[in-house]
């Protein structure tokens, strides 16, 4: 699917370590994808990878951290924060357990997901593709 654009868009937003930067950041993301014409389901498979991603940032690595990311047909999202210690990967479901199933999300839903370590902290990123047509988002109301 191409849509004719000669450079990929990307951003970099820097946010608080605060529960409101979740929603923040969905909103980004969740507004470029629906200018971009993708379709609601996807605009909304994309915002909970980047609420998963952010979420983890903000309970884990307690710290500010930015939200990157860049489209080209293929949206690719990074947050980056200044925790090299903690180790993220998706956690098996256990009866009676709250939470911890996010990044398990992350992992189905992405095309592509990893962890990037520097020696200040790490990016957690994931790759989404489109998976419904782009018509749905006309078609929809959207």
């Amino acid at each position: 699917m191409t849509d004719g654009r000669s450079t990929p868009l990307s951003h970099t937003a820097r946010f608080e370590c605060d529960a409101l930067a979740i929603r923040g950041a969905r909103a980004l993301v969740g507004e470029v994808l629906t200018r971009e014409g993708w379709a609601p389901l996807d605009v909304e498979r994309a915002r909970l990878v980047v609420s998963e991603l952010v979420a983890n940032a903000v309970v884990h690595a307690r710290s500010p951290f930015t939200l990157s990311y860049s489209y080209d047909g293929v949206l690719r999202v990074g947050v980056t924060d200044d925790d090299p210690h903690s180790d993220p990967h998706p956690k098996d479901a256990e009866p009676g357990r709250i939470g911890g199933m996010g990044l398990r999300l992350v992992a189905e839903i992405s095309r592509d997901w990893g962890v990037d370590r520097t020696a200040t902290g790490k990016t957690v990123w994931s790759v989404l593709e489109p998976q419904h047509d782009r018509q749905m988002a006309s078609s929809s109301g959207a």
